[in-house]
């Protein structure tokens, strides 16, 4: 009987050790899917890097190949985020909120302005069932595409250095500028560039882009109130439907220097009117951003702000 036992447990245990492997292997090619796609992009990307250096050694003073070239290096960087930031968008219900967890609110409305600089490509990783996966397969994902990025990117192609060549070559390189500006922001360049005055010189050469005064308007709020308020209200003519033009509009004094201290009744009584204008405009700016995008959540928060001073200042 001991050893029927004995036999019992051991089969048992045979079962649960094969039940056991079987998990693991299945956990071990989770993602497998995902990580052959990255591969393949990063190889093709590779390739046109490769193109686009020897385009560039038979012709080094186009200013063309070297913003292609830029571009294609940018476009490696954010599949490796992607990759890493996929489960992060599982994790969020299938949406990317960095934008919104940021308590600087300037930093909040650049974010949304730059998402678009960088989705593209990524978004393809972002979108692989396999990110709706959990279990191991997420840490090994993130790793694999550190150490692929890390073995792909040839640093002495960086993408910045490549734009500002490209401008070098080409001063009235519109695209290049905006690039530059875009990607140094993201976080590819370094101190010494001046996104703003990129922008400026993209708008120099082409002044109908709403979007590149409401990125200069939202850079210049915290030193320069006028030139926000002015960018801002430019880039909304210029596109009645962008959103975080209005919010950056609604972070300004709106050209409207209220006193900052008053002496008397009349005083007060001015100062108070001058306030409550003020606050009006930005709430109606706000509204203005919800009913083009009603999920804006900052803009929700600060219409809060918004309609609690209001209603404690009637």
């Amino acid at each position: 009987m001991q050893f029927l036992k004995l036999y019992f447990v051991i089969i048992l245990g045979c079962i649960f050790l094969g039940l056991f492997q079987q998990q693991s292997e299945s956990q071990n090619v989770e993602g497998d899917g995902l990580l052959k796609m990255y591969d393949q992009m990063i190889a093709d990307r590779q390739k046109q890097i490769s193109r686009y250096t020897q385009g560039i050694k038979n012709n080094p003073n186009s200013a063309e190949l070297f913003y292609k070239r830029a571009l294609v290096s940018l476009e490696i960087r954010s599949l490796n985020n992607a990759l890493g930031e996929c489960w992060e968008y599982k994790n969020n219900g299938g949406t990317l909120n960095k934008d919104e967890r940021s308590e600087d609110f300037k930093e909040i409305l650049m974010h949304r302005m730059l998402k678009k600089s960088e989705e593209g490509v990524g978004r393809v990783i972002i979108q692989h069932p396999d990110c709706h996966k959990s279990g191991d397969s997420r840490d090994m994902i993130t790793a694999y595409g550190s150490r692929t990025v890390n073995e792909t990117m040839n640093e002495q192609y960086h993408p910045i250095s490549d734009i500002s060549r490209a401008i070098e070559l080409n001063s009235n390189f519109y695209e290049a500028y905006v690039a530059k500006a875009d990607y140094t922001l993201l976080g590819y360049g370094n101190g010494d560039f001046n996104p703003k005055e990129d922008y400026s010189k993209a708008i120099d050469i082409s002044p109908a882009r709403a979007d590149l005064y409401c990125k200069r308007g939202i850079l210049s709020l915290d030193d320069d109130q006028h030139n926000a308020f002015m960018d801002c209200s430019r880039a909304i003519q210029l596109n009645p439907q962008l959103a975080e033009a209005y919010v950056c509009r609604s972070q300004t004094n709106y050209d409207k220097n209220c006193p900052e201290a008053a002496n008397d009744e009349k005083e007060i009584r001015e100062l108070r009117e001058c306030e409550k204008s003020l606050h009006l405009k930005k709430l109606n700016d706000l509204n203005m951003a919800l009913s083009i995008d009603p999920s804006f959540r900052s803009a929700l928060e600060w219409k809060k702000i918004e309609e609690g001073y209001l209603a404690e200042n009637p």
